[in-house]
């Protein structure tokens, strides 16, 4: 690849699942081309990793939330805080399911985030299928999936107004690296038409089967696999399964700091 795409990483800020872990964060991946970051969710933990590692929070241009468990967003107001308190001045695009727009405001006001204070625009946006940061060398493909369907019965009883709104986000730069982050999933098969041809699948394991997981690489493999958002008591089964797939030399057990280079072949622990 040319010197530009070695300059494009993915990193684990948040490799745990919706039961915390004493070690390690909730969900949380930044996406770092050139100068550019981008953020895809931000769970308990996130905003400390990310100065912890030594990213600039003024290269922040977008955040993108898959669905609103607390697992997958309850940092989000401290990095809204945060550059707040830093006297940010250029526009931050936070990208939410459409369900959450109003109450995610409302929330920020009862947080004394009053976006009228702000030095900063807070641009908040719906998530559509189609999204083009304003890095115009990313794209990101949205796609619904069925991770919050269980809950339909207690919408539907207790007259909520919740959309059941999850998202997928497959992930395109130059026109030719291409990552999927899966967020929560229902199962595979929500994401099984977007498997083929890509550079990095990360993939959360908390609802899931291994086996179909086998079957899938086989069928669709993949540059590299970082398996993620597991508990700590389900460590031993991911390397156990890593040890023994045939497709061992693709799949990584994430961790926090775990950083891909998608120019190279590297993944680096910090």
């Amino acid at each position: 690849m040319n010197e530009i795409a070695t300059e494009i990483t993915w990193t684990v800020l948040g490799s745990s699942s919706g039961i915390p872990s004493p070690t390690r964060n909730c969900s949380g991946y930044l996406l770092r081309f050139s100068d550019s970051l981008t953020l895809f969710d931000c769970g308990s933990g996130v905003t400390r990793a990310f100065l912890q590692r030594g990213f600039e929070p003024d290269c922040l241009e977008n955040v993108f939330i898959s669905h609103t468990h607390a697992d997958h967003i309850s940092d989000l107001p401290l990095l809204v805080q945060l550059l707040y308190n830093l006297k940010r001045t250029k526009p931050l695009y936070l990208y939410l399911p459409q369900e959450a727009i109003t109450s995610f405001a409302s929330f920020l006001s009862a947080c004394y985030l009053f976006r009228e204070k702000f030095s900063f625009d807070l641009r908040l946006r719906p998530i559509k299928e189609i999204q083009s940061p304003e890095n115009g060398n990313i794209s990101v493909r949205t796609i619904l999936n069925t991770h919050l369907s269980k809950a339909a019965t207690q919408i539907k009883e207790f007259d909520y107004p919740n959309r059941m709104e999850c998202y997928s986000f497959l992930i395109t730069l130059q026109d030719r690296v291409r990552v999927l982050y899966s967020a929560d999933i229902g199962s595979l098969v929500d994401i099984a038409p977007y498997l083929g041809a890509l550079d990095l699948l990360v993939l959360e394991t908390f609802h899931i089967d291994l086996g179909q997981l086998e079957q899938s690489l086989q069928a669709n493999p993949a540059k590299r696999v970082l398996l993620t958002h597991y508990t700590d008591q389900d460590r031993k089964e991911l390397e156990n399964y890593i040890a023994h797939s045939l497709h061992r030399q693709c799949l990584y057990l994430a961790e926090d700091g775990m950083t891909v280079n998608l120019g190279t072949a590297d993944i680096a622990s910090t």
